[in-house]
This record gives C-alpha cells, structure tokens and sequence, in this order.
C-alpha cells in the first residue's frame, strides 16, 4: 500500500491533489487497492473514476475541476495542457464562475471540443466545435473560455442581457480583466441576429448602457 500511496501522490502532485482511477490503474495501482485506501481514508472519492488524497485542499470548484479530470481520465495532466484549445473546455456560466465574474447560477456544466465527447456525467453538455488558442486560458488549472470569448458565448446562447450587461459593467475596473476592445471584437463573431445586426462594439455599448441607465 505504501507503494500505491507513493504512486498516487506522484500523480496528485501535478493535478492539485486529484488522481483518476483510470491513471493510477495505468501505474500499477489495482482498483481493490484504490477501494482499500478510500475506505481506509488515504483517498477520498469526489466522483465516479476521481479521488482527491487526503490532506490535500479541496478545489473552489470541485465538481467542474472533477468533472474536467474524469472526461480524459488515463491522460496525464501535461498532455491535456500541450494544446488545451484543442480539448474539452469550460464555457458559458460555469466559465464565469471559474472568472468570478458576473452572477450567473451554474446549473450545467457546459463543455466545448472540438470532437464528440461521450460521458454519462449528468452535469455535462457538450457544444461540439473549435476554439482558437487566444480564446482559452487556464484558470485553477482548468481550460476555460477567455472572458471576451465567454461573453460571446452567453450573448449567442440568449442568456440574460442584462445579467451580461452587469457582469461587464461591474468588472470594467477589476484589475483590466474586462477588455472593452476585446469583447466587442468577440461579439463581432456571434450570429448577427443574436446581437440585433449590430457591429459588435455598437452592440456592446447597447447592452452596458441599459444597465447603466437602470442603476
């Protein structure tokens, strides 16, 4: 067993305190040992297929970061980052969440690839199509939709305008995360129905000036 614990924390090392089933098995460590050293409290299972090690700090976000970890799961977490636009990728409300920003409630994870992903996580949806490289980043070492590329994506998907319209607003200041540039050059991109025919920075002047006005 004290070889398996020293074969997890090698693993867990560099994916802050996680490890997949499907990871430790593909090291040597059987899935009997895995349910010993749950049961025994080394590890503690978060979800099907994912354990945190103990002592190790639980993530803000545990149920996405779980959620991310388990869609590639015998991957190491430096392959998953060598291209990370090219992979499974957080969006839309669960994005803002990982930003902190906005005050959208995350209800469903959305995912973005640009491949058919398939899991039986309930939590998931999937939005099949590619992201370029400036669109990602990675916060709490999670792939995630930049905030201009996240904005795009709540206005595409008709989420409330003037719940956007806030986020943007009360974030203009916070630490230049929040490019005014930047998002109109993204909102450019969505549908023009979806942003009313308008250029993109017409359209987000229209959306942060209704919240102004209401304020």
């Amino acid at each position: 067993m004290i070889e398996s614990m020293r074969i997890i924390g090698e693993i867990a090392e560099w994916q802050l305190g996680y490890v997949t089933a499907a990871q430790a098995v593909q090291h040597g460590v059987s899935r009997a040992q895995l349910h010993r050293l749950a049961a025994g409290g080394a590890l503690e299972r978060v979800r099907t297929g994912v354990y945190r090690a103990a002592g190790a700090p639980e993530h803000r976000l545990e149920y996405i970061w779980a959620s991310w970890l388990a869609l590639d799961p015998t991957a190491s977490y430096e392959q998953r980052l060598k291209e990370p636009w090219n992979g499974p990728v957080v969006m839309t409300e669960a994005a803002t969440a990982l930003h902190e920003v906005g005050t959208f409630l995350v209800y469903d994870i959305d995912i973005s690839a640009p491949y058919r992903i398939q899991s039986r996580n309930e939590l998931l949806a999937f939005h099949r199509r590619t992201l370029r490289p400036e669109d990602v980043t990675i916060v709490e070492g999670i792939p995630v939709t930049t905030i201009p590329q996240t904005i795009a994506d709540l206005v595409t998907g008709d989420r409330d305008r003037s719940i956007i319209g806030d986020l943007i607003v009360r974030h203009k200041h916070d630490g230049d995360r929040i490019s005014y540039k930047e998002i109109g050059e993204a909102l450019d991109k969505v549908p023009a129905n979806k942003r009313e025919h308008m250029s993109g920075p017409d359209f987000l002047e229209r959306i942060t000036v209704d919240v102004l006005m209401v304020a």
